[in-house]
C-alpha cells in the first residue's frame, strides 16, 4: 500500500478551521519632506513639503481596517527613507545638507 499525503487545507478542514479573509488591494500615500541641515556644525535648520508619492500593496486581511495596517506597516519599512542624503542645498540663504524623510498620510484598501 501506498500513503497519500494531504495538504494543509485538509487538515483545517478536518479541524473545522476556516479563515473569512480576503484579499485587499492597498494604496499607501505619503508625504516627502526635504530635511536641511547646517553644514558647518550640522544643526536642524528646518524641513519644507516636497510632494506626495504612493506605493501599492496586497494583502489577505479579515477587513479593510487590518489590511490598511498591515500596509501601514509595510510601507513604514519599504516606503520609508528617513535620513537619506540628497546632496548639498541652500535654506534661508545657508548652504547645508539635504535629506529627505516620509510621512505616512493615508492608507486605502480596496
Amino acid at each position: 500500500r501506498c500513503s497519500v499525503s494531504r495538504g494543509l487545507g485538509d487538515v483545517y478542514k478536518r479541524q473545522g478551521i476556516t479563515y473569512a479573509g480576503k484579499n485587499y488591494k492597498v494604496t499607501v500615500t505619503y508625504e516627502i519632506i526635504y530635511e536641511y541641515y547646517d553644514d558647518s556644525n550640522g544643526s536642524y535648520m528646518g524641513e519644507k513639503p516636497a510632494g506626495t508619492s504612493s506605493n501599492k500593496f496586497s494583502f489577505y486581511a479579515e477587513t479593510p481596517h487590518e489590511a490598511e495596517e498591515k500596509a501601514i506597516s509595510q510601507c513604514s519599512s519599504t516606503c520609508s527613507s528617513s535620513g537619506t542624503y540628497q546632496g548639498p542645498g541652500e535654506y534661508k540663504g545657508k548652504k547645508c545638507k539635504v535629506y529627505q524623510k516620509r510621512r505616512v498620510i493615508s492608507a486605502r484598501a480596496q
